[in-house]
C-alpha cells in the first residue's frame, strides 16, 4: 500500500475514535515518512515485512498506554482466547497479569498441574526457562508458558513469605475446565465451587442448582476463592441466580455514556434461595468480583475471608479484518454501592485469615499421609472407636510422626474415599480454616434463630 493509502486507513481510524485533528496530518506523515524509509533503506530487505511492521507499530501505540490489560493479538492469540473461553486449552492452569511491572500469578485454576504444584495467588514469576520476565508482555508469557501435553516448562517463582526463590518444574497439560463443582456438607448446607466464568458456567450452575433442590439447604457456601474471572455475560448470568429480578448487579462507567451501563438481575425460574455466605481471597477477580460485589452490596449474603484482587476493568475486543483483534480497556466496574473495584478489590464482612501451617508440621503430616500408617489402622479398624483413634495417634508417636487428631482425621477421610475408588472430598472440614469459620456463622445464626 502506498503512503497515500496508509494515511486515508490511519485517518479514518482517527475519525472513527473522535481524536481527528489537523495536528493528526503531522503526525500521520511522519509515520508514513518513516515507514516509507524502513522499506526503502534498511539494510537488510528480507525482513521487510507488511504485515510485521503494522503489527508492531499497533503494539508500540498500544504499550504507550501503560495498560496490562489493553493488547494486540495476532489471529493465532486471538483464536487462542477463543479457545480458553470455550473451557478447554493446553498449559499449566494458572491466570497472570502485569502487576507493579511484574508477571503476578492471579490464581491457579483448580486441579490443573500449576494448582497441584502449590502455586499460589499473588506469587511473582520472576524467570521461565531461566529468562528474566521483566518487560515481558503478557501475550508472549501465555507463550511462554503453553504448549502441548507431556511438555515441561521450569519457572522461577519469588513469594512474599518465602525468603528465596522457588523452582518449579512444571509437565503441561490439557487445561479442561469444568467450571462448577458443588457437595452437601450436612443435611442443611451446601457447598458450591465456582472455580472459572467461561462459556459453560451458567449451564453448569444450573445443573448443580437442580440436584440442590432436591435436598432444599437452608445454608449454602458459595466458593470463589482462586476464580480469576472470565466472561462478563457468564458473571452477569451467574448474579441472576443469586439476585432478585432487577436487582442492581454492577455499573460500568467509561470515558464517555456509550461506555456507562448499568446491568440487572435478570428473571431466572432457577434462583438460589437460602442464606448464603460467599468465600473470596486475594485470587478472587474480575467476574467473580462482579458477583461478590453484588451479592455484599445487595444484603443477599455476607463476603468471607481476604480481600479480591482488585481486577475490574472491562475490555471490549474488537476483531480486525485478517482475524487479529485489540482488547482495549474501555470501561471500570463500579459495584451496586457505587465503588470502585479495579486496583481496589472488595473488602469482605468477615476477614479469615488461612491457617498456615509451619515447615516442621508440613513435615510431620507429610509422614503420615506417604506412610502406610493409615491404611493399616483402616484395615484392622473400619469402623473404629474414640478409644482406636487415640491409640492410634500414640502409635504414631512411638514411630516419631507427631501430629494432630485432625491430621489424622483427614488422612482417613481421603484415604477411605480412595479405597472406594472415588475422588476426594470437595471440601476439607480439616484444614480449611476460612469454611468451618462460614459453617461456625451458620450454626451460630441457626441457635439465635431458635431463641
Amino acid at each position: 500500500m502506498k503512503k497515500r493509502g496508509w494515511l486515508i486507513l490511519l485517518v479514518g481510524l482517527l475519525i472513527t475514535g473522535g481524536l481527528f485533528s489537523q495536528e493528526a496530518y503531522k503526525d500521520l506523515d511522519i509515520f508514513a515518512e518513516t515507514f516509507s524509509l524502513v522499506r526503502r533503506e534498511f539494510v537488510d530487505p528480507s525482513k521487510i515485512e507488511v504485515k510485521p511492521l503494522m503489527y508492531g507499530a499497533i503494539r508500540g501505540m498500544l504499550a504507550t498506554l501503560n495498560d496490562p490489560f489493553t493488547r494486540f493479538m495476532e489471529p493465532e492469540k486471538n483464536q487462542e482466547m477463543q479457545t480458553e473461553l470455550s473451557g478447554s486449552f493446553g498449559g499449566l492452569g494458572i491466570t497472570i497479569t502485569i502487576k507493579d511491572d511484574k508477571l503476578m500469578v492471579v490464581s491457579p485454576l483448580e486441579d490443573t498441574p500449576a494448582y497441584k504444584a502449590g502455586i499460589k495467588a499473588e506469587d511473582w514469576i520472576s524467570e521461565i526457562e531461566g529468562t528474566s520476565t521483566k518487560g515481558i508482555a503478557i501475550d508472549e508469557a501465555v507463550k511462554k508458558l503453553r504448549g502441548p501435553k507431556g511438555t515441561q516448562v521450569i519457572i522461577t517463582i519469588i513469594r512474599k513469605s518465602e525468603a528465596n526463590p522457588l523452582t518449579f518444574a512444571l509437565t503441561r497439560d490439557i487445561i479442561k475446565i469444568k467450571s462448577v463443582k458443588s457437595e452437601i456438607i450436612d443435611d442443611e448446607t451446601a457447598y458450591i465451587r465456582i472455580t472459572s466464568f467461561n462459556n459453560n458456567t451458567i449451564e453448569e450452575l444450573s445443573e448443580v442448582i437442580s440436584k440442590l433442590q432436591e435436598k432444599k439447604p437452608n445454608y449454602i457456601i458459595v466458593d470463589l476463592r482462586n476464580n480469576p474471572g472470565g466472561t462478563l455475560q457468564s458473571a452477569l448470568g451467574v448474579s441472576s441466580k443469586f439476585l432478585p429480578v432487577g436487582a442492581l448487579v454492577v455499573s460500568t462507567k467509561g470515558r464517555n455514556r456509550t461506555n456507562e451501563t448499568r446491568y440487572v438481575a435478570e428473571n431466572d425460574s432457577q434462583k438460589i434461595t437460602g442464606d448464603i455466605i460467599v468465600l473470596v481471597n486475594e485470587g478472587s477477580a474480575s467476574g467473580t468480583e462482579i458477583l461478590a460485589g453484588a451479592i455484599k452490596d445487595n444484603k443477599r449474603g455476607l463476603l468471607l475471608g481476604k480481600k479480591t484482587f482488585g481486577k475490574a476493568s472491562v475490555q471490549t475486543v474488537h476483531n480486525l479484518s485478517d482475524g487479529s483483534a485489540i482488547a482495549l480497556t474501555t470501561a471500570h466496574y463500579y459495584t451496586p454501592g457505587g465503588f470502585l473495584i479495579h486496583e481496589k478489590g472488595i473488602e469482605p464482612n468477615v476477614t479469615v485469615e488461612q491457617e498456615q501451617f509451619s515447615e516442621e508440621r508440613r513435615k510431620e503430616i507429610e509422614k503420615l499421609q506417604t506412610g502406610t500408617y493409615t491404611e493399616r489402622f483402616i484395615a484392622q479398624h473400619n469402623p473404629y472407636t474414640e478409644d482406636d483413634l487415640k491409640q492410634f495417634i500414640e502409635e504414631l508417636k512411638k514411630a516419631k510422626v507427631n501430629v494432630e487428631k485432625k491430621d489424622v482425621l483427614r488422612d482417613i477421610t481421603f484415604k477411605l474415599k480412595k479405597a472406594e475408588g472415588k475422588p476426594d472430598p470437595l471440601v476439607d472440614i480439616y484444614y480449611d480454616t476460612q469454611l468451618l469459620r462460614a459453617l461456625e456463622l451458620f450454626r451460630a445464626s441457626k441457635f439465635f434463630a431458635k431463641k
